[in-house]
């Protein structure tokens, strides 16, 4: 059962952040663990509990957070904004969420130092335009979905890999945030 619950744990915890912040439901959890009961995957407790619809938001969040205690938080912070990339390109989620979720990101000090520049930059440039004091509320979302875009190898469905796929991507991240630097420093 422990091998059972390593193996979620990335995706539990990225449930949780995402959940807390409204970008998904219970609804979205409980279908991901009614598919996993319905395959023939090994099933343990913590997948049946999450499957039942009877919990309110709060007690899915202390489920997915008390099965999350060794969790990658490099790997968890990058798979969150890739997902934020496609939920956005859904149309499942605002930008207003994802500036929210990237800005609390950046405080897990997960990510390098360039990333988790862009990601306060980011939040904060998003804000100022938002209260209209400074910036194109039009452009830094612009901005905002091509940096979260660097992240897109990340979904719901490739969880079991997303060890490489940060590597991939983190190997990638120099050359791409260079290009922002060039483009916004």
């Amino acid at each position: 059962m422990e091998i059972i619950q390593k193996k979620y744990q990335n995706l539990f915890k990225v449930y949780e952040i995402l959940l807390k912040k409204n970008a998904i439901d219970t609804k979205f959890i409980i279908d991901w663990a009614d598919k996993v009961i319905d395959s023939p995957a090994e099933v343990n407790y913590v997948i049946i509990e999450l499957a039942s619809d009877s919990r309110n938001i709060n007690d899915t969040i202390s489920i997915l957070n008390s099965n999350t205690q060794n969790f990658n938080i490099e790997v968890v912070s990058r798979a969150v904004i890739g997902i934020l990339s496609h939920l956005l390109e859904l149309g499942s989620i605002s930008i207003n969420i994802v500036s929210l979720i990237i800005n609390e990101i950046a405080y897990y000090k997960g990510l390098t130092d360039l990333e988790n520049t862009f990601l306060y930059g980011y939040g904060d440039f998003y804000d100022l335009a938002v209260q209209k004091i400074y910036g194109d509320l039009e452009l830094i979302s612009k901005e905002i979905k091509e940096f979260i875009s660097f992240y897109g190898d990340f979904n719901f469905e490739n969880y079991e890999s997303w060890s490489q796929i940060n590597k991939n991507v983190k190997n990638k991240l120099p050359e791409n945030l260079k290009l922002l630097k060039v483009k916004y420093y």
